[in-house]
């Protein structure tokens, strides 16, 4: 990259401007300039003091600039460039070279150039407020007033110079290493608190004021803590501020003059110096909560402290995927200093020749490059998008707590103003696409097979050849079951049977004893027999014998009910199946009372999966409809017909479907619709859960379209 490029991609456009043709320019004294190591080449920084932007040049092209001192002519500079690097340099190529970069703030300006000056920075900053994109329209960074800092950061410095010892440090790795104990010790309660904390719909007024206070404070801290380190290689800090990163709160510090001054170690510890200062903040903040008895102010302020400062935002602040601490840091490690520019141009501008077939120039990259920069730009992309996203989300579940059904409205706007500048790139880059193959397009719409292919897709589009289907957790069941119960109190003796054993109906399967009714039982029929042997008796004497038959008759009724009960001790079930409780057998010994469910058989050969169909799903579906249904863990697929729906809405069993754990998002009322499966095999069991298809009749894909949106329509304006 000669000098005008660099400068053309470095500075803002402004209004070019001509130099005499006899008089050569002058090299502004006031320029920053010290030889750095930037991609493993030597490259010379200039710093621009009055726009506080620096870019990097070649030896070479600073040893031409250098020689512009006002007073050398254009054939002396010539000369004298040859003499120096033994390359043959003529007069037009200095002048050339002296017209390109006319435009850059780099020479000294007379009164009337700087009138000059002046007047065309007013009308591009009046041609830049008048453009339809405002400073709003990029919502990825929004950057608010700045301050100079620079008088604030010499006083500091000059205070806290002790900070830069190793004493220090020492004592700052023993602060950490205490902070890591607490935080290992503590960690459940810290973790958790770190994510709550940054949810705000659950805050009041005076919740969210203290965070933006606690995050104006540490902010402060972290971004002090960058200009000191500025300081410390000696450059200057004229710029500090604040702003929003895909609307996420953030500050900012203009430490430019430390990539001029200082090494690239110096760099990396300026980008981290942020991070540092918020860990030292961490480090006392954690004494004080760990050392302070609950409950008090400080004890408060200091957790809060740890959950602003801590983890959270650390690891924000270290990704490399957004230009943030962790994005500089690791740019200067690998030496690449436009890392996002320079992946995100060359995999654009890739796809854009090999992919789109548009006349697009690559730019060249090393090999080892190339395997950098296309998952670093993609990852930086997703992410970068993830962040949008979520800030629209954010967004709507807040809004959703106090109104639920237009809650989508100001995520719409938000996501309308965010999005609005990539919709223009994307219509841009569409117009560019279509004005190359334009004649291609063309070309394509006039042949017979292009009429073909749009009839082709036309009937695709309205054909109802897509079988619309209704999904939803199920959960099996028995579809026939006996309840086997105690209808006689008694204490059980024996049992029969075991989970998983099959059993027949009326087989005994567990038996009961009452020492009371077993007495009773005994005593009664003791009594009858001797009722009938008096009746017997009597009439053979020929004696009255009315009296003492009745009494033979009610003994033979008491007995007769005694003996039903004395069955009843022995419990049997209706239906031939398999015994589903557990632990049966455990239960010999104890007293049940009359009514007490004892067992269950269930009869496996057909089970019934109870499937859970959202309100919204519910008019598709009919009796008699076929479903298919999947396991949770069962590989082949089970066939079913709906046999019943529920004319009520109905909880869903726990485990069935993973609760919602975000407060703006409601699951939707669920309706119970039984599918008849059969158990050949008698691989299923009872409780088995997992995802059921129900089929419902064909559609074509604009039914489907069109149904969703009137759907819509009348949830939100009916």
């Amino acid at each position: 990259m000669n000098l005008a490029e660099a400068l053309n991609v470095a500075l803002p456009d402004i209004p070019a401007r001509s130099l005499p043709r006899d008089r050569p320019p002058k090299l502004d004294p006031n320029l920053i300039v010290k030889e750095q190591i930037h991609d493993g080449q030597p490259k010379i920084m200039i710093l621009i003091p009055t726009t506080r932007v620096y870019y990097p040049i070649t030896p070479e092209q600073w040893e031409l600039l250098s020689l512009f001192d006002g007073n050398r002519t254009y054939p002396e500079i010539a000369e004298i460039l040859t003499l120096r690097t033994s390359t043959l340099y003529s007069e037009d190529y200095v002048r050339e070279f002296a017209e390109s970069v006319a435009s850059e703030p780099l020479w000294v300006k007379t009164a009337q150039e700087q009138n000059i000056a002046l007047w065309e920075k007013l009308k591009e900053e009046r041609r830049r407020r008048t453009k339809p994109k405002s400073r709003w329209g990029n919502l990825a960074e929004i950057t608010f007033s700045a301050w100079d800092p620079n008088a604030f950061l010499t006083r500091v410095y000059e205070k806290l110079r002790f900070v830069f010892t190793r004493k220090f440090l020492i004592l700052n790795l023993a602060l950490f290493t205490f902070m890591a104990w607490v935080w290992i010790d503590r960690w459940g309660e810290i973790a958790h608190d770190s994510v709550e904390y940054f949810v705000f719909t659950d805050k009041g007024f005076a919740d969210i004021l203290e965070f933006w206070v606690l995050m104006f404070f540490v902010g402060f801290v972290h971004e002090t803590a960058h200009g000191l380190a500025c300081k410390h290689t000696g450059g200057e800090v004229h710029r500090m501020g604040f702003l929003l990163i895909y609307l996420s709160p953030a500050f900012f510090c203009d430490t430019t003059e430390a990539w001029v001054f200082g090494s690239k170690w110096q760099r990396i510890f300026t980008a981290a110096a942020g991070l540092w200062a918020e860990l030292i903040l961490c480090g006392f903040a954690t004494i004080l909560w760990w050392g302070l008895p609950p409950g008090g102010f400080v004890h408060e302020i200091a957790y809060k402290i740890i959950l602003v400062a801590g983890l959270a935002l650390i690891l924000i602040n270290l990704n490399p995927l957004v230009k943030l601490d962790g994005y500089f840091i690791f740019t200067e490690m690998l030496e690449i200093s436009e890392l996002k520019e320079l992946s995100t141009g060359f995999t654009t501008s890739w796809i854009k020749k090999r992919i789109f077939r548009l006349p697009v120039e690559v730019p060249y990259t090393p090999w080892r490059r190339k395997l950098l920069f296309v998952p670093y730009s993609v990852l930086s992309g997703v992410y970068s998008y993830l962040m949008l996203f979520f800030g629209i989300t954010f967004v709507y579940n807040l809004v959703y707590k106090y109104n639920s059904q237009w809650a989508f409205l100001p995520a719409l706007v938000l996501a309308l103003l965010i999005f609005r500048s990539r919709l223009r790139s994307g219509l841009r880059f569409l117009r560019s696409v279509y004005l190359d193959k334009k004649e291609l397009f063309v070309s394509q719409l006039r042949s017979r097979r292009s009429w073909v292919a749009g009839a082709l897709l036309l009937c695709l589009f309205f054909a109802p050849w897509w079988r619309e289907t209704v999904s939803g957790r199920f959960v099996l069941e028995a579809a026939r079951k006996s309840m086997v119960r105690a209808h006689v109190p008694g204490r059980i003796v024996e049992v029969n049977a075991a989970e998983g054993d099959a059993v027949q109906a009326g087989a005994p399967l567990a038996k009961l004893a009452d020492l009371k009714l077993d007495s009773e039982l005994a005593r009664l029929t003791a009594e009858y027999q001797s009722a009938a042997a008096r009746v017997v008796a009597a009439r053979l004497r020929n004696n009255e014998y009315a009296a003492i038959e009745h009494e033979r008759d009610e003994l033979a009724t008491r007995l007769r009910l005694l003996r039903e009960q004395d069955v009843q001790l022995i419990l049997t079930s209706e239906i031939s199946g398999l015994l589903v409780t557990p632990r049966l057998s455990d239960r010999i010994g104890d007293y049940i009372p009359a009514g007490t469910e004892v067992a269950e058989v269930a009869d496996l050969s057909e089970l019934r999966a109870r499937i859970y169909i959202a309100e919204s799903d519910l008019p598709k579906i009919c009796t008699g409809t076929v479903a298919t249904l999947h396991a949770s863990g069962h590989l082949p697929l089970m066939g079913g017909t709906v046999v019943a729906i529920a004319p009520a809405t109905s909880a869903m069993e726990a485990g069935v479907m993973e609760k919602e754990k975000y407060i703006g998002l409601h699951a939707p009322h669920y309706y119970f619709v039984d599918i008849a499966v059969p158990n050949i095999d008698g691989s299923l069991r009872i409780g088995m859960t997992g995802e059921a298809k129900v089929f419902v009749k064909r559609r074509s894909i604009a039914a489907l379209l069109s149904e969703a949106v009137a759907n819509f329509v009348a949830r939100k304006l009916w």
